[in-house]
This record gives structure tokens, C-alpha cells and sequence, in this order.
């Protein structure tokens, strides 16, 4: 402010004095609110350093808390079935296969060997299908190659894959204070629910399989489910017949069998979509799902199973 004060009063005394001195004074004047101009631009750049690091910083605390949720969910994974799990990084993806392979940042070196489940949270995602000594390569369930072995899981099974979620969406929504108090009333009441149901019924099974994605990464991935039926009883129930309705439903949700002889049973592993009309002939049911895991596109992190 004393900065404009002197200006104001260099432009009146120009009237009045001599034109050297005049000259004198308006460079000194000039000279003040350029280096004023200077120092306001410099604190403006200092700002702007501070605000971009304290972004930089809030990233890695949100990320810190989401790789310490995911921590927790692999230690409660790791209780329910008797197998190790190794985290490692995606190091590399080819453009080429992006939706059929990844390499990661463990191998040999880390005890892992070939046809080990790989997964995200609980979810299937792959499995390893070649181990160098600092890296192996998963093949992706988007693949086509990979063929798991399904059967639908409704009830407690599958409300435990909707809790997880909740719980994550709940995470999320502590990292946005100004949207925190949406929902998480309604969320955690929903949870309770979910919690309070303990039975859980295997139905239709069957094959799933992807497709190889084109170039780069496409933004949506669909499996195809082939074979599903319940023509023999088991362990889990008596067989059913193709027309009865409860076999299989959009919304159900898909886990591994154990009988492929490379995913442990009861893995969430995807979501049904859309089941295809059953034809005269058919003898058994062929469908549409999407993984699990959402972001197999995107994955950055996963944890590597093996037997205790």
C-alpha cells in the first residue's frame, strides 16, 4: 500500500518540479513497484510450490490408507484358507495383451512358482504362467487361454463380496469430506443386513473364459460362461434340472470350484451379467459376467498365492 501511496505522490509533484528531477523520481518510483510486482509474483510461484506438494502429499496418504485396507482384507483373506500371499507390483504391460497378460515385480528369487493364483483383494485376476528370477508373467482371467473352473455362490458367499465392497466405498468416502455424509447410514444398515445372513447355496456350474481385449485397454470387460448346469448331485446338493429358475441369475456371483487344479474353491471371481436363452436341445446354460475385480485394466498391486 506505501508503494502506491509514493506513486500517487511522484505523479503530483511532476507538476510542479523541474523535468531532471522528474525523471529521477519516476525511475525510483517505477523501480519500487517493479521489484513490489517481482515479490508478489515470487509469492504467488511460493504458493503454488506449497499447494502443489501438499497435493502431492495428500496422494500419498490416500493411497498409503488404500494399500492398508487392502493389508487388512489379505490378512482376513489369508485366516479363511490355508495359503500364503505374496504382494508384488505390475511392472509391465504390453499394449498388445493388455487384457491377456502383466508382468510382476516377483520370481524365483520370492519362491514363486507357475500356476499360482494371483488375485486383488480376494478376487481372481489371473494366474502366474511363467517365473523368471526377479519377475513372473500372469495370464489374465480376460484371457481367452485361461479357463477356471465356476459354480454360482448365493448367499453368504456373496453377500461377503458385497460387504467387502461396502466397506471400500465406506473407505473412499472417509478420503471425501465434502460428500462424507452421504449414505453411510444407509451403507452401514445394509451391511448389518448382509452380515445377518449365514447360509449359503452352490448352484449351477460350469467354465468361464475372456477375450484377449483388442490393442491397448478397453474400458469394459466381459468373460463368457459356458457349460453351466447341475446335472450331478454333490457334496453341495442334489442335481437339478435346466428348467428350474433358482439355478442361475444375473447378480449371482461366480467362485472357483477347486477342481481345475489351480485356484483354491470359494475365490470370488465374477459377476453374472446376462444368461442366454436355453434353446431345445441344449443341455446346459451359457451366460455373460464381469470379473470381480473391476480394475483388472488398471491393477497396480497383487497378491500371489501359495500353499502354506
Amino acid at each position: 500500500m506505501k508503494q502506491y501511496i509514493l506513486l500517487a505522490i511522484v505523479v503530483l509533484l511532476t507538476l510542479f518540479l523541474p523535468s531532471r528531477l522528474v525523471k529521477s523520481l519516476r525511475h525510483t518510483a517505477f523501480k519500487t513497484v517493479s521489484r513490489t510486482v517481482d515479490q508478489k509474483a515470487g509469492e504467488l510461484d511460493r504458493l503454488r510450490s506449497e499447494n502443489y506438494a501438499l497435493r502431492n502429499q495428500l496422494e500419498r496418504v490416500r493411497n498409503w490408507l488404500v494399500a492398508e485396507e487392502s493389508l487388512e482384507r489379505l490378512k482376513d483373506f489369508e485366516s479363511r484358507i490355508k495359503w500364503n500371499a505374496l504382494s508384488a507390483n505390475v511392472v509391465h504391460r504390453e499394449p498388445g495383451s493388455w487384457g491377456a497378460a502383466l508382468w510382476i515385480d516377483r520370481g524365483e528369487n520370492d519362491q514363486i512358482k507357475e500356476e499360482s493364483p494371483v488375485l486383488v483383494n480376494g478376487g481372481v485376476v489371473g494366474v502366474v504362467e511363467e517365473v523368471e528370477k526377479t519377475r513372473s508373467r500372469v495370464r489374465l482371467i480376460t484371457d481367452s487361454r485361461l479357463v477356471p473352473s465356476v459354480r454360482v455362490s448365493r448367499g453368504a458367499l456373496q453377500n461377503r463380496a458385497l460387504i467387502e465392497s461396502i466397506e471400500q466405498l465406506l473407505q473412499q468416502l472417509k478420503l471425501r469430506p465434502e460428500i462424507a455424509s452421504y449414505l453411510p447410514d444407509e451403507l452401514e444398515g445394509l451391511k448389518q443386513t448382509l452380515l445377518g445372513e449365514n447360509e449359503n447355496h452352490y448352484l449351477a456350474k460350469g467354465e468361464l473364459h475372456g477375450a484377449s481385449g483388442p490393442l491397448w485397454h478397453s474400458l469394459k470387460s466381459e468373460l463368457t460362461g459356458l457349460g453351466f448346469n447341475y446335472e450331478f448331485p454333490d457334496e453341495n446338493g442334489d442335481c437339478r434340472p435346466l428348467t428350474d429358475s433358482s439355478l442361475l441369475k444375473v447378480g449371482d456371483l461366480l467362485v472357483t470350484t477347486g477342481m481345475d487344479g489351480v485356484f483354491p474353491p470359494d475365490l470370488p471371481i465374477a459377476v453374472i451379467t446376462k444368461v442366454d436363452p436355453l434353446h431345445d436341445g441344449q443341455v446346459s446354460y451359457s451366460l455373460r459376467a464381469s470379473p470381480y475385480v473391476t480394475s483388472i485394466a488398471d491393477i497396480n498391486t497383487v497378491q500371489v498365492l501359495s500353499v502354506h
